[in-house]
């Protein structure tokens, strides 16, 4: 059935069946809950199940109504169909559509997968060839091909990616009650709730079947190493240049000396004064000589001279030292009477 040629309104509502398949037309976006209570042979983990239930939303579609006929078959290991038949007769179409999986006990607890308790399943049926056709892809587990399925993984889908037709290895592997379903198949690894996607890249319908029934042959594959991103090495550095060594410049000191030779005093000459018998003279006490303090003041340089070496010498010019006398004033004496002096002529002058 072409979905651009159903009329019927697309309506919410519930529909409770046994032993029969149901169908909904679907639009991009809408969602279709379908429920399977009443289990009677399903556990997981020791746990028994009683209902398992399966979320399908339309994430898009390629067919020219924007819709697929989605079909919910009456056995949850058989699962669903989804067409998008064309009337025209053309098979181009294309559709991906999300499904949830969730399990709940007796109770109605919902019973989740974990790292200790994870839950293998299959994801059967994918007929495909050389990456075209039914896919199952963005799977938040982990993908376990099995040893001589077609099935590998690429960018995150799981399909057919050789060129090799399903059909040239076994005639009716296409089937769930075939031993040889393995050729379009692969097992999913689940420590979470369960989520995937499913689909057709190229073609007028999809039967997928998800259950726990995996059939192999040969075993499981381990599941393919990642590559390891090489470690990081940076473009080497060139090391930097060793200047030659120098030799380190010896200081030069200069003393200067200045000798001061002091000037040779001369004595004084003595003066004898003539007595008058009629005056009495009162001897006067002679001063005492003081030092003289002499001050000197250090040379300074002038100029500078260039050496060979690089070095600048300053030279040095002495200068005069600089007297200062210091005199201390005459003690004075007690006179009963005046004394006329005599005027005191010296060849020198103090």
């Amino acid at each position: 059935m072409d979905p651009g040629t159903v009329t019927a309104p697309l309506t919410k509502q519930t529909v409770t069946t046994k032993g029969t398949w149901n169908s909904a037309l679907m639009a991009v976006g809408d969602t279709v809950i379908v429920d399977y209570t009443d289990l009677e042979n399903s556990s997981f983990s020791g746990y028994q199940l009683k209902k398992v239930r399966y979320t399908y939303k339309l994430l898009a579609t390629t067919h020219y109504s924007g819709k697929v006929i989605f079909q919910a078959i009456a056995d949850p290991t058989v699962t669903s169909y989804t067409h998008i038949y064309n009337k025209d007769g053309k098979t181009q179409s294309s559709f991906e559509m999300e499904m949830t999986v969730q399990f709940f006990d007796a109770s109605g607890k919902e019973l989740i997968p974990t790292a200790e308790n994870y839950a293998l399943t299959s994801f059967a049926s994918i007929n495909s060839f050389e990456g075209q056709g039914e896919f199952v892809g963005k799977y938040n587990g982990t993908f376990l091909p099995i040893n001589g399925s077609t099935i590998t993984v690429q960018n995150d889908y799981a399909l057919n990616h050789s060129n090799t037709h399903q059909e040239a290895l076994v005639a009716d592997w296409d089937s769930e009650t075939s031993p040889d379903a393995y050729i379009g198949a692969i097992v999913g690894k689940s420590t979470e709730r369960i989520r995937f996607t499913f689909g057709n890249t190229n073609g007028f319908a999809d039967w997928f079947a998800f259950n726990s029934d995996i059939k192999v042959k040969g075993g499981i594959l381990n599941p393919p190493t990642p590559p390891i991103a090489p470690t990081f090495m940076s473009r080497p550095v060139k090391p930097k240049e060793v200047q030659e060594p120098q030799a380190i410049l010896t200081p030069i000191i200069l003393y200067h000396r200045n000798k001061v030779v002091p000037k040779p005093v001369t004595p004084k000459k003595t003066v004898t004064l003539q007595q008058t018998p009629t005056v009495k003279v009162t001897p006067v006490t002679p001063q005492v000589a003081h030092p003289i303090t002499i001050i000197y003041t250090y040379a300074k340089p002038t100029k500078s001279i260039q050496t060979s070496i690089g070095t600048t010498v300053p030279t040095y010019v002495p200068l005069s030292p600089t007297k200062q006398i210091v005199v201390s004033p005459p003690t004075p004496t007690k006179q009963n009477k005046p004394i006329q002096k005599k005027e005191i002529t010296s060849s020198k002058t103090d």
